[in-house]
């Protein structure tokens, strides 16, 4: 798969364009989710060549036929995939634009297309005029439809009578204005459902560290959060950013998961913890540091503590545990340690108070 992956992603990457780092950021990674989608549905189209529709196997002659025609369907998608890239990154480019004159230049003008075999639906848009806050532009874009090339301005013309304007179907992919959505490609593509869930992910986890990594802040703390982990993040880790800084770390990076399987990232991404088949929550330089949270659950909190830390020794260096009940946390710490020669570091927090602790 790697290959052909290469070919797709560094075609699409080449494609993205925008002012704004952390947004071609955004924008290439996702892109390599439909490179890897693609990538692995073409390998799936290429060995059902071997056999025709009955199962019988083909010649040698027959299999180059067949491939030929797979490859050929790729190449002519991946040439509108590239151009569909380029348009929606300068519609993307255009609207920051137009939000920033948005006092002089109210109102958005359709353009029209420099297509040689323009949409009659599309067509029906020329000249017409909507409010940048109209719903219809939520909905409909120059971009949205494969090899679409209309254009559009901002303008202090007045609105237009747009009621018998008929909205045009959104080609399934390209819904949303990419601006808003920091996305070239949605999830609604028809690659994403041919393929297994974790293939899109893998297209991300082979992108280099200066682009899967973006950068983040949250109350004045800066930090990296990796594309694959930002639904994580958002709903389990937020809360321990201000705990990690406390704790003295500076150089954090919030991980992706890695499966199992793929070893070669895992040894990229977790290092001397490449082999478990968990995977840390942050690193801060050769640090890995694993987060862990315990309600208060009566007699049975000493031993759910005493279970998160075990987990966590099995992927990281150091575990900083939210702890709902107040307990021995020193002899706690002392019992781990002598259990997991690799931790370095046990942090207990109870009530915003740090228990700190190294062997």
């Amino acid at each position: 798969m790697r290959p052909v992956f290469d070919t797709y992603n560094d075609d699409l990457h080449r494609a993205i364009a925008s002012d704004s780092e952390e947004t071609a950021k955004l924008f290439k990674n996702n892109v390599s989710r439909l490179a890897a989608a693609k990538a692995n549905y073409t390998i799936q189209q290429l060995e059902r060549c071997k056999a025709d529709i009955n199962g019988v196997v083909r010649s040698k002659e027959e299999y180059k036929k067949a491939v030929k025609v797979v490859i050929g369907r790729a190449n002519r998608a991946q040439a509108a995939e590239y151009n569909t890239t380029s348009h929606r990154c300068r519609v993307a480019k255009q609207w920051a634009q137009f939000t920033k004159e948005k006092r002089l230049f109210p109102n958005i003008e359709w353009l029209h297309t420099r297509s040689a075999s323009p949409r009659e639906l599309h067509l029906t848009y020329v000249g017409h005029v909507w409010s940048m806050d109209d719903e219809f532009l939520k909905k409909n874009q120059p971009g949205c439809i494969w090899n679409c090339k209309c254009d559009w301005k901002n303008t202090d013309r007045p609105v237009t009578d747009n009621s018998n304007i008929k909205p045009v179907p959104v080609s399934p992919g390209l819904e949303g204005n990419p601006y808003y959505t920091n996305e070239i490609f949605t999830q609604k593509h028809p690659y994403f459902s041919r393929v297994n869930k974790h293939i899109p992910d893998l297209g991300v986890l082979y992108n280099t560290d200066d682009i899967v990594y973006l950068n983040k802040q949250e109350n004045g703390i800066r930090f990296k959060l990796h594309y694959n982990a930002q639904k994580e993040f958002n709903e389990v880790n937020k809360p321990y950013l201000p705990l990690i800084t406390k704790a003295g770390y500076n150089d954090i990076h919030f991980l992706p998961t890695v499966e199992r399987s793929e070893k070669e990232l895992r040894k990229r991404y977790f290092g001397k913890y490449w082999e478990s088949s968990k995977c840390a929550d942050v690193k801060d330089g050769n640090l890995f540091i694993e987060l862990k949270t315990v309600s208060n659950a009566g007699r049975k909190t000493r031993r759910n503590i005493i279970s998160q830390i075990g987990d966590a020794a099995k992927k990281a260096d150091v575990v900083i545990l939210k702890s709902e009940k107040e307990l021995d946390f020193s002899q706690i710490a002392k019992t781990e340690f002598d259990k997991y020669p690799n931790l370095q570091r046990i942090i207990f927090y109870f009530n915003d108070k740090m228990f700190d602790f190294m062997p």
